[in-house]
């Protein structure tokens, strides 16, 4: 069955990049965009969304955890023109795999998106 949401329709007024954390793949969402996807009836799919900030970028968090960017593991968050700043918090012995989406200018007046991580 196909279904479709917006990301103003979860209070995210601006771009999105939409992670599908099953699939791991990502795609930038306009906000004025619907993300359609089929989902059949015995199906369920889970999607980050992450607002893309005034750099062009989008923190989605750690991979693979269910809240990938909750209040316990990034504390703060600064959307600033030219960065985007997140102070991260670790366990004593923890560490992560953190994944940003980045819009890199390609060759013929074209863009890609690249997840690095």
């Amino acid at each position: 069955m196909k279904r479709r949401f917006h990301s103003r329709s979860g209070g995210v007024p601006r771009d999105v990049y939409v992670y599908d954390a099953r699939k791991r793949t990502a795609r930038r969402l306009a906000a004025s965009d619907a993300f359609t996807f089929i989902l059949a009836s015995n199906e369920t799919a889970y999607f980050v969304v992450a607002p893309v900030a005034r750099a062009g970028i989008a923190l989605l968090g750690d991979e693979g955890k269910f809240v990938p960017d909750g209040r316990k593991r990034i504390a703060a968050l600064s959307d600033e023109p030219d960065r985007l700043t997140a102070t991260v918090m670790f366990a004593a012995a923890g560490a992560i795999r953190a994944a940003v989406r980045l819009r890199h200018a390609a060759t013929h007046g074209h863009s890609a998106d690249r997840l690095h991580g």
